[in-house]
Formats: C-alpha cells, structure tokens, sequence
C-alpha cells in the first residue's frame, strides 16, 4: 500500500466513514477491508508545526524516547487524541509507518 497514481473514471474505491478511499488494485482493498482503521488511521496522519503554546514545553520522541523542548520549527502529529514531537524527520516517517508501534 501508499502507491501513488492518478484517479481515472474506474479507479477502485471504497467508502469508510464518510470518506472514499482509493486503490490501485483489488489486493490493497482486500487488504484495507481486513482492518480499515489500521490504514484510514495511517493515511490521515498530518505533520504540523509546533503551536505558540507548546513551544518551550519538555517533550520526548515517541521513536527515539530522546527528551528536549519543544521549539518554534518542531514538528508533532496529532494521534487518537494526543500530540506527538519528534526529534527528527526520519522518527516522523517511522511513526507514521506504524503509530501504534510508538503511540502510549
């Protein structure tokens, strides 16, 4: 899964929760029907700046469990509820390959 391609007029789809999901081929559908939240959950992850009122709190990566400030170009995704900082851009692509591997 996560290929990128072009939506055509037949591109597979599918709808979960108000949203429409599209895929290359049949194999990742089956695939997505097996457990939706695990992809829906993965796909919609964003990485954002850290906010003025987070800068200047103590924070640790959820990958590398490294401790340091939140500073103004700190990078955090949003995860079932709670804010996730990261020390680096490479614990971001690890955290959104598997977010329940580091979320707690």
């Amino acid at each position: 899964m996560h290929s990128t391609f072009k939506v055509a007029h037949d591109t597979k789809v599918v709808d979960y929760k108000g949203k429409s999901y599209y895929f290359c081929c049949s194999d990742c559908i089956d695939d997505f029907k097996k457990n939706p939240d695990k992809y829906a959950e993965a796909g919609e992850l964003q990485v954002r700046q850290a906010t003025q009122s987070e800068i200047g709190k103590t924070a640790t990566c959820p990958v590398m469990h490294s401790t340091f400030k939140v500073a103004k170009g700190t990078k955090a995704i949003d995860y079932k509820g709670k804010s996730y900082y990261f020390c680096c851009s490479g614990c971001i692509d690890d955290f959104k390959k598997n977010p329940d591997k580091y979320a707690k």
